[in-house]
């Protein structure tokens, strides 16, 4: 049983991994002349892929490759022992190869399944640790959280107009996690660290449409089925670095929907107000247990990059009108 999984999840890994390599080429080819969200939803299929290794199976199938060599195995065998049956003066050394073949069977096969079982406790150990850290930050952010006045309440109800979710959002102000993020999936909270308070209005409204965005996108979903991800493929150093893109992307993708919701002479505000957010991160990492509002240098340049795009386009399009 465990077997077949641990060679269902190689399969899937591997399958996963070249059409990652797909995706990463046409996000090179083509960047910078189709909408990020595009390329976040071809994102979509791997990542479904890598969680749901169980499928119809075809030819390329690895786990059918192994069942024919059994099946070959199985006529050969069959076939063998017709000869032994006619040829008495080679039964000895047939039934010899036959022993040879089974012991070499049976080691590849206890081979097999020691690894798996290396494969299923690397994968539960992770599941753990990662479980574990979600925890021991939600603890963290209540210890270094601030008493909160409903001052943003409006501002907020606002933005969930523009958006329009009607969900309920809790806000807590903490001094843990350094850049305004979103957390929880059932209830969701938006985490706004204590000197964002310092913000003009505007700065504070693209905050909560950048975080409402991700809400709204179900980024706090495909988060946790990156992370799943990781766990299960922990092997696959490929499957890390994507689900670092991934997340990447899932930023530019959620710039965009933040683009379409506000006034195209507030595009360079927004880009601001990120970089704004970014300087107060220089000694503080971001945790892939929340969705953070700014990320690493490289990221950062990207989104910025991609919001001038974004500009350019809106400004050439008024220009044509």
């Amino acid at each position: 049983m465990i077997e077949n999984l641990f060679i269902k999840v190689i399969e899937a890994s591997f399958l996963g991994s070249i059409a990652g390599l797909i995706i990463l080429l046409i996000r090179c080819i083509l960047k910078n002349k189709i909408n990020s969200k595009w390329i976040y939803l071809l994102w979509m299929i791997v990542i479904i892929k890598l969680m749901v290794p169980f499928g119809p199976e075809s030819n390329l199938s690895i786990f059918n490759k192994i069942n024919s060599i059994k099946f070959s195995t199985s006529i050969n065998n069959n076939y063998d022992k017709n000869i032994a049956e006619t040829t008495d003066n080679n039964i000895n050394i047939i039934k010899g190869d036959y022993k040879n073949t089974a012991t070499n069977y049976d080691s590849s096969k206890n081979l097999v399944n020691n690894i798996s079982y290396i494969w299923l406790t690397i994968c539960i150990s992770l599941s753990l640790v990662f479980t574990s850290s979600y925890f021991i930050m939600k603890n963290k952010i209540k210890e270094k959280s601030f008493y909160y006045d409903g001052s943003l309440d409006e501002v907020l109800t606002q933005c969930k107009a523009k958006l329009k979710i009607k969900r309920n959002i809790k806000i807590v102000i903490n001094d843990y996690i350094k850049t305004p993020a979103i957390i929880g999936i059932f209830q969701p909270t938006i985490l706004i660290p204590i000197n964002t308070l310092e913000f003009k209005q505007n700065e504070i409204e693209y905050i909560f449409i950048h975080e409402l965005s991700h809400l709204k996108r179900n980024d706090n979903i495909i988060n946790l089925l990156l992370t799943m991800n990781q766990s299960i493929h922990w092997f696959n150093p490929f499957i890390w670095y994507m689900s670092k893109i991934i997340r990447q992307d899932m930023e530019l993708a959620t710039d965009e929907l933040v683009l379409s919701r506000i006034n195209n002479n507030e595009y360079k505000n927004y880009g601001f107000t990120i970089l704004n957010i970014s300087s107060s991160l220089n000694k503080y990492k971001t945790s892939t247990r929340v969705i953070g509002m700014s990320n690493d240098k490289k990221s950062l340049e990207d989104r910025i990059r991609n919001i001038k795009l974004m500009d350019k386009i809106n400004k050439r399009k008024k220009y044509i009108q």
